[in-house]
Parts: C-alpha cells; sequence; structure tokens
C-alpha cells in the first residue's frame, strides 16, 4: 500500500509505477478536528484560570500531539 506522494516521489527518482489494483480518493474538506480542538483549548483555558494543573497538562498534550501528527510536514 502506498501513498501518493510516495508514488510521485519514487517516479521522480526515476522508479517505474505499476498500475494500480485498487485505490482511495480524499477530497479536500475542513478540518474534522475543529470541534476537538475547540473544546480543548476552552478545556485548557478553564483549567488554567481554575489552577488545574492536571486538566491544563492533558489538554495542552492533546492539542500539541494533534497539531504534531498532521501539521507534520513530508521531507524528501
Amino acid at each position: 500500500m502506498y501513498f501518493s506522494e510516495e508514488l510521485k516521489l519514487a517516479k521522480s527518482l526515476g522508479y517505474t509505477i505499476i498500475p494500480l489494483i485498487k485505490g482511495y480518493l480524499f477530497e479536500k474538506m475542513k478540518s474534522p478536528f475543529v470541534k476537538f480542538f475547540n473544546t480543548m483549548y476552552g478545556k485548557r483555558q478553564e483549567a488554567k484560570n481554575q489552577g488545574n494543573k492536571t486538566l491544563f497538562y492533558v489538554s495542552k498534550i492533546l492539542m500539541n500531539s494533534l497539531y504534531g501528527r498532521f501539521g507534520m510536514e513530508e521531507i524528501h
């Protein structure tokens, strides 16, 4: 199983790509995580105001993990 960007890179490096047997096409869309992120941001602010270090840390880590995973830039 290969991602389209991997195939584009392989082709640019001179590899021959054989036709696909099966594939999926994903349409661009608004992020499905907007509601989740906004909720976590609200929880983080609430925890900060209340001095709840545990909830603050958990919400911060969840937000950072989401950004870290989906905000990655492809490295060639």
